[in-house]
């Protein structure tokens, strides 16, 4: 929660440390979801609403016009004040107050929805009456007119007048592109008089929205993209990761601010044919199994190109079948949402990314809630994903390289009839200070080196390979050999065989049974605190990183050393734990043997891997392979038309 994400469970933890491609949601993920209308666009140039506007090159300024006023006061009352999105605020803010003497009323609406892609509604304007369709260019089906920047809707008859002309759609679509390209959210106003305006519209019937209409223009609101969006997207695809943009707006806007985050900015005339999706086209008449095909087709090109798609006008359910898509060809999937209809596409992926502002039903959905809705909480999750398999590594490699050792001379100390010097309660103390302490340390260590320059780590590898085999069968043997050493060294020292069974050698048996062990138990502690510090580089010397650099692991060495020299010497706690201070001889062995292990591992680690130069991560990491998708067939059974099941979107305007 630190870095404004909230990750709810374990296993999305670990997915993040695997994840190789993300579907980010254009609106609030990648741009600031601030939603202003900029302009009115006519079919005779644009108007700013700001006086300092300027527009895209080569496209004409005009003054404010009576239409550029109704213009605006159609698409604010196109929107439901209750369920509206921020593109519906903008256009509700762009309401012109200044016009208090114009009346307006509206008698009738059906809002905007994923399928529909725009609003219906009739209204009444100084006393005329027209049904009005707002939303996307969808708008411009049906359109058999259009107007110039000095036609009245409020004066005479409409059709009648000079200011009308047959529609020409190819200069329209092409107005509407030019904005689009800039990264504007282009929002068409149609309408269309009438002699008497419907109490209802019903839903998914035309009536008498087909044709007829008279095109009057446009609002075009900005969407900019955050201001680190661009970093993090150069970041995160350095890490391997392929990012999607997915959007309900026109993929023209949507390759305009792909292009400006640097999602798009190196796309060749190829890239453009196989990663720009317009959904509608792409789904339109396609059963379910020739879509999933082709969705395979196009995302074996993004993975193989390592780019990522542009995908406009999608519907939720499109996207949870490029997830489920994505998902079948093993890739690692994160998706991000804020809407309850994403809440599918958001369960149905690896990881479910909730927007912290978005509904309820998303962040339950969600594995992941980003409480700054910043696309650098993904990036931050997936640093976190991966620093935490790192230090899972180190913990293992770890425990598993010193108490194998244990475990082989007790059983040893046994079948030979050597004298075992520790007890139950050594054990259980050792067990805690020596293991427990670096094993908590190295679980919170810092980063080595820049996580986000390795490739993602495979979904089917697994911590115990070739590498930490070898690994723990170096430093279990650099231990055994230490403790052979130290073992039957204070055998013939302290209790005079090398057995330690005789009581008949010395004259005080009990107290060099407690030197020995005083000897056992120091080489013990010093031994796997030395390897604690060795794991904090699993693969390279831990000088390269900076031997004191951990700070956890300075401290548990300190505090576990210095508990075990006090409860080891001092008086009153040495009677505990049952030692007694040895010779001078003694504790150089100790000190000598316990630097043993440490410098094997270092040295091997340095001998094998450093001049090999191979790192142990390159084990573990991801490489897309590309099949021929085109050949294989999906189980489930086609339906009639993916764009005719689409469930509809409330929160959707445009």
């Amino acid at each position: 929660a630190g870095k404004g994400v909230i990750v709810k469970s374990l296993p999305a933890g670990e997915e993040l440390s695997r994840l190789n491609y993300v579907f980010a949601d254009k609106t609030g993920t990648l741009t600031k979801n601030e939603m202003v209308t900029r302009a009115v666009v006519t079919m005779d140039g644009h108007y700013g609403i700001e006086p300092d506007f300027v527009g895209p090159k080569d496209t004409q300024e005009h003054q404010r016009t009576v239409l550029t006023d109704q213009i605006r006061i159609f698409a604010a009352m196109a929107q439901d004040e209750l369920r509206s999105n921020p593109t519906g605020v903008a256009c509700r803010n762009a309401y012109p107050d200044d016009r208090d003497d114009i009346l307006v009323h509206r008698v009738a609406l059906e809002a905007a929805t994923s399928k529909t892609k725009m609003a219906r509604c009739a209204i009444s304007l100084q006393g005329k009456d027209y049904l009005v369709k707002v939303g996307s260019d969808w708008v411009l089906r049906g359109a058999t007119k259009q107007a110039t920047k000095d036609a009245d809707l409020s004066s005479g008859d409409l059709l009648q007048s000079t200011s009308i002309h047959d529609f020409d759609r190819s200069r329209c679509q092409s107005i509407i592109d030019t904005w689009a390209k800039e990264g504007y959210r282009v929002i068409c106003v149609a309408v269309k008089p009438v002699d008497n305006l419907p109490e209802h519209i019903n839903e998914d019937e035309e009536g008498d929205f087909g044709d007829n209409f008279i095109f009057l223009g446009c609002l075009v609101i900005q969407d900019p993209p955050r201001e680190d969006v661009a970093e993090n997207i150069r970041i995160i695809r350095g890490a391997g990761v392929v990012v999607t943009m997915i959007t309900g707006d026109n993929p023209v806007t949507g390759m305009s601010i792909a292009r400006q985050i640097g999602l798009a900015s190196d796309f060749t005339e190829e890239d453009l044919d196989m990663l720009l999706i317009n959904a509608f086209d792409f789904f339109h008449d396609k059963d379910e199994e020739q879509a999933k095909r082709d969705i395979r087709d196009r995302l074996d090109y993004s993975m193989t190109h390592h780019k990522g798609l542009i995908i406009g006008r999608v519907s939720p359910l499109q996207k949870r079948m490029f997830v489920e898509v994505a998902r079948s060809m093993s890739l690692v999937v994160a998706m991000t949402g804020d809407g309850a209809n994403d809440a599918p596409a958001l369960k149905g992926a690896n990881v479910g990314i909730a927007i912290g502002g978005g509904s309820d039903i998303a962040k339950a959905a969600a594995d992941m809630v980003l409480v700054s809705p910043s696309f650098s909480g993904i990036v931050e999750a997936i640093r976190a994903g991966r620093l935490g398999f790192d230090n899972i590594l180190k913990f293992l490699l770890f425990l598993l390289g010193t108490n194998i050792s244990e475990v082989v001379i007790y059983l040893t100390l046994t079948f030979a009839n050597i004298v075992v010097t520790l007890d139950a309660l050594n054990l259980l103390i050792l067990n805690l200070l020596t293991d427990g302490f670096p094993a908590i340390a190295l679980s919170l260590e810092k980063a080595e080196g820049d996580l986000m320059k390795r490739a993602p780590l495979r979904r089917d590898t697994s911590v115990l390979n070739k590498f930490t085999y070898l690994s723990i069968f170096i430093t279990n043997t650099a231990l055994l050999i230490s403790y052979l050493v130290v073992i039957l060294w204070g055998n013939v020292h302290y209790l005079g065989d090398i057995t330690g069974n005789s009581t008949d050698n010395v004259d005080d048996y009990d107290t060099g049974l407690e030197q020995t062990r005083m000897m056992f138990i120091l080489l013990i502690n010093i031994s796997e605190l030395l390897l604690g510090f060795s794991h904090r580089a699993p693969d390279r010397s831990v000088f390269s990183v900076g031997f004191f650099s951990g700070k956890w692991m300075n401290w548990s060495a300190l505090s576990s050393m210095a508990i075990i020299i006090l409860m080891t010497h001092l008086p009153g706690l040495k009677s505990i734990m049952r030692t007694e201070y040895v010779d001078w001889q003694s504790y150089l062995l100790v000190a000598a043997t316990s630097v043993f292990p440490f410098v094997v591992h270092e040295l091997s680690k340095v001998l094998i891997f450093q001049r090999l130069n191979f790192s142990v991560y390159e084990l573990y990491q991801y490489e897309y392979t590309s099949q021929d998708w085109s050949n294989k067939r999906n189980s489930t059974k086609p339906t009639t038309s993916i764009s005719d099941a689409e469930a509809e979107n409330p929160d959707t305007t445009a």
